[in-house]
């Protein structure tokens, strides 16, 4: 099942399931986003790894993550950063 690709050992696995959940908006892969995200973080990863923005993208489609805009960005009219 494309959720349990989320506990892949190889990170291109984890993000394009994370992808392919997000663009099937499969609602009920969200605690799975979100314990790959929560390793993905333990890991020490740097945030802007392709997988990390894989996860935080998926998570915001589906509604579970609130999207941040930094102040800075916001003032100037930007939208949101993933």
């Amino acid at each position: 099942m494309l959720i349990d690709l989320l506990n892949s050992e190889n990170s291109t696995v984890r993000q394009w399931a994370a992808e392919a959940l997000a663009d099937l908006e499969i609602q009920r892969a969200v605690p799975g986003l979100q314990r790959a995200y929560e390793a993905f973080r333990q890991r020490g990863e740097a945030p802007d790894d392709s997988e990390g923005v894989a996860l935080r993208g998926a998570l915001s489609d589906l509604d579970a993550r609130d999207d941040v805009v930094p102040p800075r960005a916001a003032a100037q009219g930007f939208g949101v950063v993933g």
